[in-house]
């Protein structure tokens, strides 16, 4: 028996529009292709992803990536469709329904570190806690755990500027991991660090995520970190999912040429895919 579906995608479209306008001018329909320079971040994607799943979202630039994780947390609220959470519209989510989704159930990571300079590194992950309302030590109590597993425990009193890109990314990912999210979005959070920074906290986000599975749904443009975390991988172009599945399958029957260009240097039969509850 299949999981339950923690997040689903319905029809969801975003259409950039022009200043003033205030619909598309076209249907917004799959049988009304539209091609650039037509300004469609994302047009008609639907998707499910199950519970305890790590799902990579994979495109070149301007697929449409960002725009796609954004919308399932209304970071920015799509022209058409909608998105549910364990069944739930969350467009039909007060402001303040919005904001205890966003501080209990989903947490994000984004490419750049957005630690509050001001902060140390423990004052940094508590913060989802803190706007909770938890008591200050049981917190940091929870913080200081977390902080240790991503082997930051000698560093709870340094302040952002006094770590590496490695180090503060780590912050970034315990800062999310504390209020303990259902959901987890990453959108390219190791795009900036050295190929061997990118390994060692891919490592440890495995670890983290087999200890206590989540919900994880993160972006990338490499597809050698598609295939090593991804559970499944959906493969964004020009705003359109053109195939999701496995990453045997992805990899090793691709759909079209897009899809093929971007496994062409990774010989299926040797690359060891590791992620999520892959041995």
């Amino acid at each position: 028996m299949p999981p339950p579906i923690k997040l689903k995608a319905r029809n969801i479209s975003k259409i950039y529009l022009a200043p003033r306008q205030k619909k598309p001018w076209f249907p917004l329909s799959s049988q009304q292709p539209i091609q650039p320079p037509e300004p469609v971040g994302i047009f008609d994607v639907s998707l499910e992803v199950f519970e305890g799943e790590t799902l990579a979202i994979m495109g070149h630039s301007g697929s449409g990536k960002s725009t796609l994780v954004r919308m399932l947390n209304r970071l920015i609220d799509p022209t058409s469709g909608h998105v549910e959470i364990d069944g739930d519209n969350i467009h039909q989510l007060s402001r303040s329904q919005l904001i205890q989704l966003r501080r209990h159930k989903i947490s994000m990571v984004f490419q750049d570190h957005c630690l509050l300079p001001h902060r140390t590194v423990l004052e940094n992950t508590v913060l989802g806690l803190e706007v909770r309302g938890m008591d200050k030590n049981k917190r940091e109590k929870i913080a200081a755990e977390i902080l240790e597993t991503l082997g930051l425990s000698d560093f709870l009193n340094h302040f952002p500027h006094q770590l590496s890109g490695g180090m503060q990314q780590r912050v970034n990912i315990a800062r999310a991991l504390a209020p303990n999210p259902d959901i987890l979005l990453l959108d390219e959070p190791f795009s900036s660090l050295d190929p061997q920074t990118k390994i060692e906290i891919q490592d440890l986000l495995l670890s983290v995520q087999a200890q206590t599975p989540r919900t994880i749904i993160f972006i990338t443009h490499a597809p050698e970190e598609a295939l090593r975390l991804g559970d499944r991988i959906a493969v964004l172009e020009a705003g359109r999912i053109v195939q999701i599945d496995t990453p045997e399958a992805v990899m090793k029957n691709p759909v079209d040429p897009y899809v093929e260009s971007f496994f062409q240097t990774i010989d299926p039969d040797t690359f060891k895919i590791t992620s999520g509850r892959k041995t």
